[in-house]
């Protein structure tokens, strides 16, 4: 599923979408000198590889709920500084697309100080803390 989003995020329509995820898929197979035919899917661990081939910033989030209204945590931030970025959503073992990040949730936690701030907060607060070395690329 992951390849088949980046398939997306290089056409940004559906159209077109199915042939370069089938080519992202390959690509990745090739570079990971994988058979194609058992291929076990992409894990958290792999995101690091995907990041390098493809060229782009992976930050992946996932939602956890608590007594109140769900929260978004950072599950992996990209160091990576490349041009493009995605953000998906990690649910069990399944990745999934966020299209909007802001619309994504109202509540968002800061992964250096667990902080809870709403999602203009939330980058302005990660923008400007200390605990950051530099700002994240993933803003």
């Amino acid at each position: 599923m992951l390849l088949s989003l980046l398939g997306f995020v290089r056409w940004g329509t559906i159209k077109g979408c199915e042939r370069a995820a089938k080519e992202k898929f390959y690509q990745y197979c090739h570079v990971r000198e994988l058979n194609p035919n058992k291929f076990p899917g992409v894990t958290l661990r792999e995101l690091v590889d995907v990041e390098d081939i493809f060229e782009i910033n992976l930050v992946v989030y996932a939602l956890e709920l608590d007594d109140q209204s769900p929260k978004a945590t950072v599950v992996q931030l990209s160091r990576k500084k490349y041009e493009r970025k995605m953000c998906v959503n990690l649910h069990e073992s399944h990745f999934s697309c966020i299209f909007d990040v802001s619309k994504y949730c109202q509540r968002y936690e800061c992964p250096r100080c667990s902080e809870v701030w709403t999602f203009k907060h939330f980058h302005r607060h990660v923008r400007t803390s200390k605990i950051f070395a530099a700002p994240p690329r993933w803003l």
